[in-house]
């Protein structure tokens, strides 16, 4: 408890005079309380390290929601990233889940089988979209367009669900069933 008050303090403290002489006062202060806690064998250092990490966001926290922005103190770093205007880069974007019944897991446990897809984890599922369509990728070099067997008619049919508008993935995946494969 004495922890948590004093990192709070200190987080608001800081993040309210951002200079370097008042983090390293404020900063310090909690430091000398969270070490008198641990060496006066008061709590364990595990209650300490967590109430020293709470405190400090709940200070974080404080300080954020009742600053006036168009004040000075206002630009301090944070962990979390704030998107721009256009979202977040396309390399941060998380894939969204394939749904668990979907069309596309007998498909690819149907390549596996055949031994055309050779890294696809079974057991470790919901894969994400980026996911499939790497294995999409990879399946690619492994069929041959020549021979329109069982294998490149499962592959097109993937390709072509990973290439399709999100209404025309609705269309097929509705249509689509694992009995289609066979």
């Amino acid at each position: 408890m004495h922890a948590l008050a004093a990192w709070s303090a200190a987080s608001v403290l800081a993040h309210e005079y951002p200079g370097p002489l008042t983090q390293i006062l404020a900063y310090g202060l909690a430091t000398g309380v969270s070490a008198a806690r641990v060496s006066g064998r008061n709590h364990f250092p595990s209650e300490v390290v967590v109430g020293s990490a709470m405190g400090w966001l709940i200070g974080r926290q404080a300080y954020k929601s009742h600053h006036d922005p168009e004040l000075p103190g206002a630009g301090y770093g944070t962990f979390v990233h704030e998107p721009g205007p256009e979202g977040f880069p396309a390399a941060e974007r998380g894939s969204p889940y394939v749904p668990i019944d979907s069309w596309v897991y007998p498909a690819f446990d149907r390549l596996a089988a055949m031994g055309v897809l050779n890294s696809g984890i079974v057991g470790l599922r919901p894969w994400t979209r980026k996911e499939c369509s790497r294995l999409v990728e990879e399946i690619s070099g492994e069929v041959d367009e020549s021979n329109p067997d069982e294998a490149w008619r499962v592959y097109s049919a993937l390709a072509a669900n990973s290439r399709l508008t999100s209404k025309e993935k609705r269309l097929i995946t509705s249509a689509w069933t694992p009995c289609m494969l066979a």
